[in-house]
């Protein structure tokens, strides 16, 4: 999962962002978007201050079935992370 910044009018690619922020479909949560077996990348922006995951969301990607989350980002709850027994790095 890439997070764009809402500032930024385009990509590195030149890709309109809105077209990006667009692929989770309105009134979801990007984390109802987890597939089983799979592990979760999440890439946030450096100017970025909110945590991009925490224990509440990491939670409801392993009862989806995550095998795991690398997260290039900010964390909040490590206890609560470290005691899920989900992979997160």
């Amino acid at each position: 999962m890439l997070f764009v910044s809402k500032d930024a009018p385009e990509t590195a690619s030149g890709e309109d962002q809105s077209a990006v922020a667009s692929t989770i479909p309105p009134g979801s949560h990007y984390v109802d978007l987890t597939q089983p077996d799979t592990v979760v990348v999440l890439s946030q922006p450096p100017e970025h201050r909110c945590a991009v995951l925490g224990g509440i969301m990491a939670l409801r990607m392993k009862v989806r079935g995550a095998k795991g989350v690398v997260v290039g980002g900010r964390l909040r709850d490590l206890t609560e992370l470290r005691g899920l027994g989900l992979p997160v790095g």
